[in-house]
C-alpha cells in the first residue's frame, strides 16, 4: 500500500508574542524557504511570512508554515490586523 501521508509534518512557528507586535511592520509578504533538518535527508520547503519593519529597509521572518495556503491566509490576516489596530 502506498503511503500518502508524510512521515513528519513540519510545525507552524510564530516569531512574535501577540497581535500588537505586528504593528511594528508596514507590509507583509510570503516567501519560499528551503531548509535542512537533522532528521531529514532532503531539504524542506517552508513558506515564510516576512514583515517589512516600519521606517527601516529591513525584513524579518515572523512565521513559518508547511503549506503555501496557510502562509497566504496568515499574511492576509496580518495585513487586516495592522489596519484594525
Amino acid at each position: 500500500m502506498t503511503k500518502t501521508v508524510p512521515e513528519y509534518i513540519e510545525p507552524v512557528i510564530f516569531y512574535f508574542s501577540g497581535t500588537h507586535a505586528l504593528t511594528r511592520y508596514e507590509t507583509f509578504a510570503v516567501d519560499i524557504s528551503l531548509q535542512t533538518r537533522e532528521y531529514r535527508t532532503e531539504s524542506v520547503r517552508l513558506f515564510t511570512v516576512v514583515g517589512k519593519v516600519r521606517g527601516e529597509d529591513r525584513r524579518e521572518v515572523i512565521a513559518e508554515f508547511p503549506a503555501h495556503g496557510m502562509a497566504d491566509t496568515f499574511c492576509d490576516m496580518a495585513k487586516a490586523t495592522i489596519k484594525a489596530l
